[in-house]
């Protein structure tokens, strides 16, 4: 594709340069990156500049740049000098998604495309999500928090949303392995960050809403209209593109509801009670997973079963089977999917003993107060009915939302016998300071710190 049909009709983009339109065979966010024939597009973050490295990607033939007016150039440098091609636009991350999109050819047309967002549950509503779609012949790739694959081919990213250069190549390489599907987790920091745009889904899903990642967005309103532009913006675009484009929403959150009413074109709810579209009749939980039955207008009743244990998963399950109904898939081929998923790694992860006396033991990434008091009441209950003891051992991460830390430890305060307090992953924090904060909300009449 030639630098000018690749870079038409950016938002404020302005061409500078010679006039000729070379071919651009890449396209590259790190100067490091850069080979010949490539478009180097030039980020600006708050404590970086790119830009400062266009006399290196210049050395490196890049073959056209994307610009952003925010930048600073270096000291000599000028862009009409440069012998090669430039576009200025006003933000080098929302273009991205646009550029991305037209070079790796529109890969999300061709996939079945499922994204999700919530403060908790993306994980395992994406792998549920990948074990449905796969039962239902659409082989489903995965780009979430634990890893981005499809198949056995699987690799790590830094963020749980990569950025849309990436996400783009991503769709790109699942369809070229054979993909049909793809499930993904929508940060509200990609959604902030226009990680997402140029994306287009058939059903957005919105698991619930609450506290974290406020040391990013500042308010609890403005994190949630960080999560409303996936149904705002990415699913109304996602329409016009022919995408089904359908909102599959937690009716028993109230941002959901919330979410419900300003974003309500093609919306089906889901919950617990007959007040959702979606609802669930008799669950029972234990140790082994969850069976419920499954009422939905226009559907027959129909009991699905599920290894996955509490009423937390059982939201997770639910969102993903809307979604699946949403998209004409068979309530057969959804029971063969939650067959196939024997657990989602961390996600109330049961170690395995070979020693039928030993405690059963769970792993849980639980990371804010209501996943960690949805998992803690999940086990609490399970508990008492084997007369067992509730021990529970958390942290906090650094250099992460700081103000969840001692409602955390209030949470296990409440819920455990005995609770055993760490940093979890301090990063560039003192570990002993995180401690201090989370035992702040541990306090009552009935604890007693060693």
């Amino acid at each position: 594709m030639d630098f000018d049909t690749l870079t038409a009709g950016l938002p404020g983009g302005h061409r500078v340069g010679p006039s000729v339109s070379p071919e651009i065979t890449g396209v590259a966010k790190h100067s490091g990156q850069v080979t010949s024939g490539d478009l180097w597009i030039a980020l600006v973050g708050d404590r970086f500049d790119a830009h400062r490295f266009i006399p290196e990607v210049v050395e490196r033939n890049a073959a056209g740049l994307l610009l952003d007016r925010r930048g600073v150039l270096p000291e000599g440098v000028e862009i009409e000098t440069l012998a090669r091609p430039a576009v200025l636009v006003d933000d080098t991350r929302a273009a991205m998604g646009v550029v991305a999109e037209r070079f790796y050819q529109r890969p999300f047309d061709a996939l079945t495309a499922v994204a999700v967002t919530g403060t908790n549950g993306k994980t395992t509503t994406t792998l549920v999500l990948e074990a449905i779609l796969g039962s239902a012949g659409l082989p489903c790739g995965v780009v979430g928090t634990l890893f981005f694959r499809f198949g056995m081919w699987e690799i790590h990213g830094q963020n749980t949303t990569p950025d849309a250069l990436d996400l783009q190549r991503l769709a790109f390489e699942f369809k070229a392995r054979g993909a049909r599907a793809i499930a993904l987790e929508a940060s509200s920091h990609g959604l902030e960050t226009h990680r997402l745009d140029g994306t287009r889904v058939d059903v957005a899903i919105f698991t619930n809403l609450s506290h974290d990642h406020l040391d990013f967005h500042g308010t609890f309103d403005a994190y949630f209209e960080a999560k409303k532009r996936l149904f705002s913006e990415i699913l109304p675009a996602s329409r016009q593109a022919g995408k089904l484009g359908v909102a599959v929403i937690n009716g028993d959150d109230p941002y959901g509801r919330r979410l419900i009413k300003e974003c309500a074109a093609n919306a089906v709810s889901y919950g617990l009670t007959d007040e959702s579209d979606v609802h669930t009749l008799n669950p029972e939980f234990s140790l082994e997973g969850t069976t419920f039955d499954l009422e939905q207008q226009g559907h027959p009743s129909a009991r699905f079963q599920t290894s996955l244990v509490g009423r937390h998963n059982l939201y997770n399950v639910l969102g993903a089977i809307t979604a699946a109904r949403s998209l004409g898939i068979s309530d057969d081929a959804i029971r063969s999917g939650l067959a196939a998923l024997d657990c989602v790694p961390g996600r109330l992860e049961s170690i395995e003993s070979q020693d039928a006396t030993a405690p059963s033991v769970f792993v849980d990434y639980a990371h804010t107060p209501d996943a960690l008091r949805a998992v803690l009441t999940t086990l609490r209950q399970l508990s008492r009915r084997s007369a067992g003891k509730l021990i529970v051992v958390f942290g906090c991460g650094g250099d992460r939302d700081a103000a969840k830390r001692p409602e955390m430890g209030k949470v296990v305060a409440q819920l455990a016998d005995v609770a055993v307090v760490t940093s979890d992953n301090p990063r560039s924090e003192d570990p002993q300071a995180i401690v201090e904060q989370i035992l702040g909300g541990m306090g009552g009449s009935n604890a007693q710190v060693v």
